[in-house]
């Protein structure tokens, strides 16, 4: 697949604008937007650091009073999520309007 921008080192997420192109096959993704941990933490409410590259926030998923997501960036950049309350990776990041 095609990008329309390389992805910088260290940030792993994304929001895009789909388009779609003659030139291109119509599911190929173009204007990458990359984020990085910094932009999915504001994108977070109740974002507490808990250790090097680690925080905890409330889930985007649903309305709570505690956090219960759990957020990770490993040294080579990847972002991790774990939500305790059981919504998955992809239907975080689709609340946020994020991409992988």
């Amino acid at each position: 697949m095609e990008r329309a921008q390389k992805k910088p080192a260290g940030q792993t997420l994304a929001t895009s604008n789909k388009k779609q192109s003659s030139d291109y096959n119509h599911n190929a993704r173009q204007d990458y937007e990359f984020i990085g941990i910094d932009g999915l933490l504001s994108r977070l409410d109740g974002v507490k650091k808990t250790g090097a590259n680690r925080w905890t926030a409330k889930s985007p998923t649903r309305n709570e009073r505690t956090a219960s997501l759990s957020i990770k960036q490993t040294e080579d950049g990847r972002v991790l999520l774990h939500d305790f309350g059981g919504s998955d990776a992809a239907e975080i990041l689709a609340a946020l309007g994020i991409s992988w």
